[in-house]
């Protein structure tokens, strides 16, 4: 399947709603941040800017030739559990992509779970980097877990 990594969520529970200001406001921060770092992000397709709003929610990518999948999260809206998956080949947007994972699962910590393919200890080190550095923010813990626990019914 490639190098993925994962997470669920549900933008319509009231603490998705709260938290969506400050969802937007530290993606926003995050990725002017990279993209200081010399990662260079795009839109969903490659090319153009990140979209970062409101209404039209996050999705972003590397920016061609370095893209693969795009990330996106959804804005608020209808109550139902969301499942998303975002390969990225380790390709340098990987760092953007864990980044926000991790803000999201640090300000919706009992409501957005992320997976990987990825190690906590080593290959989420530069997500772990970049989030303390932005926010002061630290996880501890390895929040890492299997996101489709609960998606599909039991096989008979």
């Amino acid at each position: 399947m490639g190098y993925t990594h994962s997470w669920r969520y549900q933008p319509g529970s009231a603490d998705y709603a709260t938290a969506w200001p400050q969802i937007l406001t530290d993606v926003t921060h995050l990725l002017d941040t990279l993209q200081g770092d010399a990662i260079d992000l795009a839109g969903p397709q490659g090319y153009a800017l990140p979209i970062i709003d409101p209404v039209d929610g996050i999705a972003f990518n590397g920016a061609v030739p370095e893209d693969y999948d795009s990330f996106h999260l959804d804005s608020p809206g209808p109550d139902r559990p969301v499942w998303r998956f975002c390969k990225t080949d380790r390709r340098p947007y990987d760092l953007a992509v864990t980044a926000v994972l991790l803000r999201c699962h640090q300000l919706l910590p009992g409501s957005f779970r992320i997976g990987s393919d990825g190690s906590w200890d080593r290959d989420w080190q530069g997500a772990r980097h970049i989030v303390r550095e932005c926010f002061g923010a630290v996880t501890g813990t390895d929040p890492l877990c299997d996101t489709t626990i609960g998606l599909f019914p039991p096989a008979h």
